[in-house]
């Protein structure tokens, strides 16, 4: 039986408006955030999500909450460390127009590092949907790098396949029983 995954990236925050690059800090959603998390909980309403996997950021939390009032029957929530965004290292808490893209800090986690988690994760999520022979669509609410190396891991590409992630962007993944990848596409609420 084929199931879905939809993966979402968090609202927008505060720190996103202003063009901060929050990484590993907490951020918050500010209204348009919100707004956008409302959207995107309509949308999902109808999509039988029975659990849901969220980083266990502050900005990630808010989007979940949100998107999960919105589901007649609420699902169950598991918050993940492996879900977090890319550690900036020292370039956390900066401007975007004032770091050196061509010459990381060596606190960076680099896309290798990420996609590692992301598989981790992703074995995981396997494992706890065939221990609970489970039914019903999963939903991961997470951080624009990581989206790509889950998404890369999932479907099993090798490179670093970067596509854009924006705050409420949806990636849905359809899996058959043996977790192959049936299809993938992008749509932005």
């Amino acid at each position: 039986m084929n199931f879905k995954i939809y993966i979402i990236r968090h609202g927008r925050t505060k720190e996103n408006y202003r063009g901060i690059i929050t990484g590993l800090l907490p951020g918050s959603l500010d209204k348009v955030g919100k707004k956008q998390a409302e959207l995107l909980g309509k949308f999902l309403a109808s999509k039988d999500i029975s659990i849901i996997f969220s980083s266990d950021l502050q900005r990630t939390i808010e989007t979940t909450n949100i998107l999960n009032s919105s589901f007649e029957i609420p699902a169950e929530v598991i918050y993940s460390e492996l879900l977090r965004e890319v550690d900036f290292g020292d370039y956390t808490g900066k401007k975007i127009a004032e770091v050196d893209w061509n010459n990381l800090p060596e606190n960076y986690e680099n896309f290798s590092q990420t996609t590692k988690r992301a598989q981790e994760f992703f074995t995981i999520l396997k494992n706890k949907i065939k221990e609970r022979k489970f039914e019903g669509n999963v939903l991961i609410v997470t951080h624009r790098i990581f989206i790509n190396a889950i998404t890369n891991t999932i479907g099993g590409l090798e490179n670093e396949e970067m596509i854009e992630q924006e705050n409420n962007s949806v990636n849905i993944i359809t899996l058959d029983e043996t977790f192959n990848t049936i299809s993938h596409k992008k749509i932005h609420i």
